[in-house]
């Protein structure tokens, strides 16, 4: 899947979801990079509501866990928010809120 990233030598890299998605389906992709070159990957995506039966802390699991992601914006939320993951300068998420017009 990023084999033809890593034979250009991108080490950074954005992925941009506009479907439904979950965790799990976030995982599968990520973990097809472990033993790839790229050091860090920034993700936007739409807010899920999903996510608010799973709670936010695995979604700050999560990030802790995928070291390489820099930055998850979850785009379309019903609030704004911003939440950094411990003991480094990558591994945020924000919830930038919805504008009504």
């Amino acid at each position: 899947m990023f084999l033809e990233l890593e034979e250009l030598l991108c080490k950074h890299i954005q992925l941009r979801l506009y479907d439904n998605w979950t965790l799990d389906q976030l995982d599968s992709i990520l973990s097809r990079l472990t033993e790839s070159i790229i050091l860090s990957i920034d993700i936007i995506l739409p807010y899920n509501k999903e996510l608010e039966k799973d709670d936010y802390n695995s979604l700050h699991m999560f990030v802790e866990m995928h070291k390489r992601v820099s930055y998850m914006v979850l785009y379309n939320a019903p609030y704004t928010g911003m939440v950094r993951s411990s003991g480094t300068d990558m591994g945020y998420w924000s919830f930038p809120k919805k504008l009504d017009r």
